[in-house]
């Protein structure tokens, strides 16, 4: 197993280097195959303080956010990409340039009030022990999300062991989600 930006781990999939990656979706390529797991909801993570800057419902829609106060992941993370399309943004309307390449360290910095940041939904628990004084805010309805899927070759005899693996991650992320919905 390995962690890596998305263009990479298909790539490797697509050599021979890797069996079946997870990735968000939607996938365009007639080589791979994909099976769905779950639907990972955006919340929108900062300080207190940036937070009740927000009207009192607690509640805002992705195109409403002040594109200076957005926090990315480099360029080429998908998390970034996801982030700006539901923002209908592009990054040159960005103007906070961190160069971050890691989730944990821009809810660090949000967290501390040094902007906003979209935290997915998966990743909640373990963010919010790493940044206990981070504030949250869901979105309104439809609460912007990305489709998460288990990926392999179209070539790829025998798939048994693929929806197999598919029914585990399922599980695991279903379980992540609930625990998650109980804190968020």
């Amino acid at each position: 197993m390995r962690e890596a930006r998305t263009d990479k781990l298909i790539e490797e999939l697509v050599a021979g280097l890797l069996d079946a990656i997870v990735i968000a979706t939607p996938l365009r390529r007639s080589d791979l195959r994909g099976e769905a797991l779950f639907a990972d909801q955006f919340l929108l993570a900062g300080s207190r303080a940036r937070l009740d800057q927000f009207d009192e419902s607690g509640t805002i829609r992705p195109v409403a956010l002040d594109p200076e106060q957005l926090l990315l992941l480099d360029e080429g993370h998908c998390l970034a990409d996801q982030a700006l399309e539901v923002c209908g943004l592009t990054r040159r309307q960005t103007r906070i340039d961190l160069g971050a390449s890691s989730l944990s360290t821009l809810v660090g910095l949000a967290a501390e009030g040094f902007g906003l940041t979209f935290l997915p939904e998966i990743a909640l628990g373990h963010e919010m022990r790493a940044a206990p004084g981070m504030a949250l805010m869901r979105f309104v309805a439809p609460q912007p999300q990305r489709n998460i899927a288990l990926v392999r070759r179209a070539t790829t005899p025998g798939t048994a062991w693929f929806a197999d693996l598919a029914q585990h991650l399922r599980r695991a992320g279903e379980g992540l989600l609930a625990t998650a919905r109980q804190h968020g």
